[in-house]
């Protein structure tokens, strides 16, 4: 069972070995939402919090907290922390160890340009000057495992020429 608020956000969801009629948390996923119906904490059945969400001034998602995976415990520790640029689009990625996944876009709104993995690895993406469509995306550029992926559409629809290690 999947149970909606009037609004029509989940609140909680109930496995098929249980019950929403019972109370408690057995076999029960709730989420807790704020005033904004978004998702601020994910409680499981067992009545820990597994999941908490903070959010900017703006709604969108900045840091994500987890229970801490080494000690074991229900004490939250940060699992993730996104930055995002003027125009609201995802900058940075980071995980608790600090590694950064970056973002750059281009000039159209939601256009990735290129993408920093935590190696620091770039995958480059190309588009068509005219219909803005992915022409060819780059991965690992400058690295010996570059590959080069080129798309080619045709009424509408892309079809893929892969080459490797391009030289």
């Amino acid at each position: 069972w999947t149970l909606h608020n009037k609004a029509g956000a989940v609140v909680q969801e109930v496995s098929p070995l249980g019950n929403p009629a019972q109370p408690g948390n057995a076999h029960k996923t709730t989420y807790v939402l704020d005033a904004r119906h978004r998702v601020t904490s994910v409680i499981d059945g067992q009545g820990d919090i597994v999941r908490e969400n903070v959010y900017g001034e703006d709604d969108l998602l900045v840091e994500v907290k987890v229970p801490d995976p080494v000690s074991k415990g229900t004490n939250l520790v940060r699992a993730a922390f996104f930055e995002y640029t003027a125009r609201k689009e995802m900058k940075t990625r980071s995980d608790r160890d600090f590694n950064a996944t970056r973002f750059e876009y281009g000039a159209l709104p939601g256009q990735v340009a290129c993408v920093w993995d935590t190696l620091n690895r770039p995958t480059r993406t190309d588009y068509d000057p005219l219909t803005q469509r992915p022409r060819q995306v780059t991965d690992a550029v400058g690295f010996s495992g570059q590959r080069v992926t080129r798309q080619v559409w045709e009424q509408g629809l892309a079809t893929e020429t892969q080459v490797f290690n391009p030289e």
